[in-house]
């Protein structure tokens, strides 16, 4: 994976646009400042415990209206804890669920400033240039789950329910 990135961001990185950092996600947040971040992707570690461990990490590391993404919020895998550390951080802390792509393995985003300019013009943007998203703002998670839908004749449709 990090030669994929290496490769994809080649040009960025030779004109010093991105700097790549290879560390664990916590370790690589904890050299920045509090309030650097626009936005932060998580796709790490998917046990509840390190998904708990970033997604504190990166909430200090967000500035006023930034927002989190993350990857992999499905109930359908043994052992990913995804969705209850997503849902316990949503529960302790004023961040709230934004939106959910309509993907087999579905991308969320986080916000917590819901009204800032920010945040509002980031969504605006992501809801226009990203197809099938779910807004999210006040929806609650506690009956989230993902259904799977097989069909006689082959192939199957995950649906997800609240």
């Amino acid at each position: 994976m990090y030669r994929n990135v290496l490769s994809k961001f080649d040009t960025p990185i030779r004109e010093g646009c991105v700097v790549v950092h290879r560390a664990f996600s916590v370790d690589a947040l904890a050299t920045f400042p509090d309030a650097h971040f626009d936005w932060i992707y998580v796709d790490g570690a998917h046990d509840e415990a390190n998904v708990s461990a970033d997604l504190a990490a990166c909430a200090q590391k967000m500035k006023p209206g930034g927002l989190i993404f993350g990857h992999d919020y499905t109930d359908r895998f043994e052992g990913f804890g995804v969705v209850p550390a997503v849902n316990r951080f949503i529960e302790a802390t004023p961040w709230r669920m934004l939106a959910l792509t309509i993907e087999e393995v579905p991308s969320f985003v986080l916000g917590r400033e819901l009204d800032h300019p920010a945040t509002q013009l980031f969504i605006s943007l992501l809801f226009r240039l990203v197809p099938g998203m779910v807004d999210l703002p006040h929806t609650s998670l506690e009956t989230y789950s993902q259904k799977v839908y097989a069909f006689d004749e082959g192939g199957h449709n995950i649906v997800m329910t609240f």
